[in-house]
């Protein structure tokens, strides 16, 4: 079954893991005008063949107010139809690891290859259902919901003219399977993740001719359609890596190709259209309205909407949620929607925690529907379970414990605890997209607990202290949450409830049956949930209300801000948008 896994290193530590944690997007004119920029960049690089131009001598810290290092002027890019984007976080890929989407798991390296590969299986550009990638014909599931059947299209070929056939699409499962091949250098712990390890739940990629290919699982996996969709599986032509197995240059099937990595001050990726993005598609007309792409790295003290209202972007992800009560002609905001939750944890393992009527208490007790309105920034609409609505199964009726102080008080009392308790919260130690102000969130708790007798502590540590001590169960009452990727509830409750997860102190016999029995149900594409998981998953969620091992707070919005002359910017809610259609009037 396709499955969370944790990994065990390999005994050369990746660069990606040493930087990357797991949960660990651009034609501008000037303000008011209607003029696009001109190049002063050099595009002499054939679509088969990126450029990389470095020069650490003149990287100035990036903490530098230096005005000689400022982004590009409206006008330094030429190409009347170039989008320029603002990223707030540098691409793990821009440095030596490259991007490689299977080596990959930070957003804004993800951003990136999402435009220059594609992946059997594709998001809709507002939601998490899936679409056959435009050179799949279709896929044909067996019955028991092991064996896929995919047809291809004839006649796509790579960026750099390699033909994407059966063959390609084998290759890349031998490479990310496979621990013997040349070609697996690296972690490539999406797969492992999501897989089980290697080959994990993978029995087989047979090649029937140019455009057949059966892929075998082993056993029956819901989620295989949205796992494959993750932009970590996007197809990477074999002409990508050298006789000796090494990633040498991003050569997909994309909309764009890679065509400089400008590793000097002011850093910035240049993605030229894609001249084979046509090539016996669909629609023949479906070739990328932008000639470029621009991908700007904005510094750390660099203001995102400044430089989109100076004209120097044409939209950024660097917004501050409390940005997004400005208004100005020079730019709108969009709001993601989300693929997040928030929540308390409350480790049954310790006391007061392991009385079911402390824990029901305090879940009448937090005020969540006021907490989304101020200490989330206005951008969070208040939980009703662990599953955003967002994701697949999403159920509007899920059973809530409503705001009830009287309620909470009494429970504590049958708790054995008439004169209420104290309890230290470990807060976050860092804000998150879902957690835009974790002390905000904090200081809510306190205050509402504090109303029904409950004195709260907050502590606090460092990122790898909290994270030790959340893993191995040593907190008791902390602040949690997480970011979904491809959107199944598969992926929501392997990650928050699995039998090695000693956070919680809850894995019921019960549940891990349920879960384990929604998993390995046969995967489907249709346009509504399938109503068997969705039983199941209602089962699932009803159990977890009623034991209450968390307390869910927010669903969080997250901003992205464009200028008015963009069009067909569509947020996707993993955060890792398609730029295909966009267009710029």
């Amino acid at each position: 079954m396709l499955t969370f896994k944790a990994r065990k290193p390999k005994k050369t530590p990746s660069i990606l893991l040493l930087a990357v944690s797991l949960m660990c997007l651009l034609n501008a004119c000037s303000e008011g005008s209607g003029n696009q920029p001109s190049l002063a960049v050099s595009t002499s690089a054939s679509t088969a063949k990126t450029t990389v131009i470095t020069n650490n001598s003149s990287v100035p810290n990036q903490n530098s107010s230096d005005a000689s290092k400022s982004l590009p002027a409206a006008g330094a890019y030429g190409p009347a139809k170039t989008f320029i984007f603002g990223l707030a976080q540098e691409p793990i890929g821009f440095n030596q690891i490259g991007f490689d989407p299977a080596q990959l798991t930070d957003r804004a390296s993800l951003l990136v290859t999402r435009q220059l590969y594609e992946g059997l299986f594709e998001y809709k550009p507002d939601s998490m259902g899936v679409l056959y990638s435009s050179f799949v014909r279709n896929v044909q599931p067996s019955t028991d919901g092991r064996v896929y059947r995919v047809r291809l299209r004839k006649g796509i070929v790579f960026s750099d003219g390699t033909p994407l056939d059966a063959a390609a699409v084998k290759f890349n499962f031998d490479r990310w399977s496979n621990e013997g091949s040349i070609y697996h250098k690296g972690e490539f712990e999406t797969w492992h993740m999501f897989w089980g390890g290697f080959p994990g739940n993978l029995e087989s990629v047979l090649v029937a001719d140019s455009i057949n290919l059966t892929i075998t699982l082993k056993t029956p996996s819901a989620s295989f359609f949205q796992v494959l969709a993750m932009p970590q599986f996007g197809i990477v032509a074999p002409s990508a890596f050298d006789k000796n197995g090494s990633f040498q240059q991003a050569i997909g099937s994309g909309p764009y190709l890679l065509n400089q990595i400008i590793r000097e001050e002011p850093k910035r990726l240049i993605l030229k259209s894609n001249p084979n993005y046509i090539v016996e598609r669909q629609d023949k007309n479906h070739l990328p309205d932008l000639s470029q792409i621009v991908v700007q790295i904005l510094r750390a003290n660099q203001d995102g909407l400044k430089e989109l209202k100076d004209g120097h972007l044409s939209a950024t992800d660097k917004v501050r949620p409390e940005q997004t009560s400005q208004t100005n002609p020079a730019y709108q905001f969009l709001l993601r929607p989300p693929l997040n939750v928030t929540f308390l944890s409350m480790n049954q393992s310790k006391a007061p925690f392991d009385n079911l009527n402390v824990r029901r208490a305090f879940a009448y007790a937090i005020n969540s529907a006021d907490m989304t309105s101020t200490a989330f920034l206005g951008l969070g609409e208040p939980a009703n379970g662990l599953l955003p609505p967002t994701a697949l199964g999403y159920r509007t009726e899920q059973s809530t414990y409503p705001y009830d102080p009287a309620q909470a008080r009494q429970l504590l009392v049958q708790a054995g605890y008439p004169n209420g308790l104290v309890v230290d919260l470990w807060r976050l130690p860092e804000p998150r997209p879902y957690y835009p102000d974790t002390q905000r969130v904090a200081d809510a708790v306190v205050q509402d607990l504090a109303r029904v007798g409950v004195t709260v502590h907050i502590q606090n540590s460092d990122w790898a202290t909290f994270y030790q001590n959340r893993d191995d169960g040593n907190l008791a009452f902390f602040m949690n949450g997480w970011q979904g990727v491809n959107g199944d509830p598969d992926e929501f409750l392997q990650a928050i409830f699995n039998q090695t997860q000693r956070a919680n102190g809850y894995y019921p016999l019960v549940l891990a049956r349920l879960i384990e029995q929604a998993h390995t149900s046969s995967a489907a594409m249709t346009a509504t949930f399938d109503p068997a998981r969705q039983s199941l998953y209602r089962q699932i969620f009803d159990q977890i209300y009623r034991d209450v091992p968390n307390i869910p707070l927010a669903f969080v919005k997250e901003p992205l801000a464009i200028r008015p002359n963009v069009v067909g910017y569509i947020p996707n809610p993993s955060g890792i948008d398609s730029w295909a259609n966009l267009k710029l009037k």
